[in-house]
């Protein structure tokens, strides 16, 4: 009884309208509260029609954040979002067309929905799509658009895309080398939050004897860092007694490899879903701002 009652509590303090305005405060309040209160207010939402509530609740599906994880319901919830013209949806909807994800693995068709949602601006759309590019999958492999991809993406402030653009200048891909360009970029992703960008920007660093902020660097990066970086993190810093502590930190992450995965979940859930709110409320009031022009 108790529990029900504190629901039913939960659920008077927000609205539909907090989703519709992109309110991420409200969301991070309702996902520490209750994650399942959480699900269950996206999937009303969801029900009135919101592409971003579609979207969120696609992505608790995925994640099984409030709910039990069922990835082919997640699809049908980003497919209903998609046809909305909403280009987070398109962007998941290619990533689970890429990563077969509750559906058949089709990265042409994932290369398309990145490209639609590309075509709308969203950052992540560009990513994805540029890396669809660089890498020939669904698409055939054109470097060049590949760079303007990342571009168009890092010129939004997107982390990883930041981290490609420096990689490109630094191996010379499609344009001469250049060294110190690479790296302002590498310091823009790092700052921006990207664990490959820490990486890259502490290589720079160590190369050039800056010891101590090359292992800040490490540090961070191994922190956060994903399996394959883990691994090349721990054999490449493990003869470096100034870099120790992140090589020892790359190994313990490696060695409990599915531990921190769960308790990120509902970070990285916040995050996608405020950038997805966030989105849709800046189109939202957009529009308003056109109908009374």
């Amino acid at each position: 009884m108790w529990w029900a009652a504190n629901q039913r509590r939960i659920r008077r303090k927000y609205s539909i309208s907090d989703l519709r305005w992109g309110n991420t405060r409200v969301l991070e309040q309702l996902l520490a509260e209750s994650p399942e209160t959480a699900f269950a207010c996206l999937e009303s939402a969801a029900r009135h029609g919101l592409p971003e509530a579609q979207t969120g609740l696609g992505q608790c599906l995925l994640d099984g954040q409030g709910c039990a994880a069922d990835q082919e319901l997640a699809v049908t919830w980003f497919e209903a979002a998609a046809r909305s013209g909403y280009a987070p949806a398109m962007n998941m909807l290619g990533r689970c067309r890429e990563r077969g994800w509750g559906c058949a693995v089709d990265v042409t068709e994932a290369a398309i929905w990145y490209r639609r949602a590309a075509e709308q601006g969203l950052d992540w759309g560009q990513y994805n799509l540029g890396n669809a590019l660089l890498r020939g999958r669904g698409l055939p492999h054109d470097r060049k658009a590949a760079y303007r991809c990342f571009c168009a993406a890092a010129a939004q402030g997107h982390a990883k895309s930041m981290n490609l653009v420096g990689r490109f200048l630094e191996e010379g891909w499609e344009m001469p080398c250049n060294p110190a360009a690479a790296a302002e970029w590498y310091q823009k992703a790092a700052a921006g939050g990207d664990y490959r960008g820490s990486y890259n920007w502490g290589s720079w660093l160590a190369q050039r004897g800056q010891t101590a902020q090359a292992a800040a660097q490490f540090a961070a990066a191994a922190a956060v860092a994903s399996p394959d970086l883990l691994k090349v993190m721990a054999e490449t810093l493990k003869d470096r007694p100034d870099f120790a502590p992140a090589a020892a930190l790359a190994r313990h992450r490696l060695a409990a490899a599915s531990a921190p995965a769960a308790s990120w979940r509902g970070a990285a859930l916040i995050r996608r879903l405020g950038t997805w709110l966030n989105h849709m409320g800046r189109r939202a009031k957009q529009e308003v701002g056109t109908e009374r022009a």
